[in-house]
């Protein structure tokens, strides 16, 4: 929580359950990693890098979206 990652790389890594909160993540390329659930917030998630999936529950997670299936 309340972090600055410049140049951090997370490489097919579990992130499962970890706390972003008031964390930057803008460049921060998560889009091979795994994870069900993060805490973040929106400002810490603007610009971040995640794959198709990953959006999908970061929309509704962040936003309140329901995504189908």
């Amino acid at each position: 929580m309340n972090n600055r990652l410049t140049t951090v790389k997370f490489n097919e890594t579990s992130l499962d359950q970890v706390a972003f909160n008031d964390t930057a993540l803008k460049n921060i390329d998560l889009s091979t990693c795994q994870f069900e659930r993060l805490e973040l917030d929106t400002a810490a998630a603007r610009g971040m890098i995640v794959n198709i999936d990953q959006a999908a529950y970061l929309a509704a997670a962040l936003n309140g979206i329901k995504v189908k299936p």
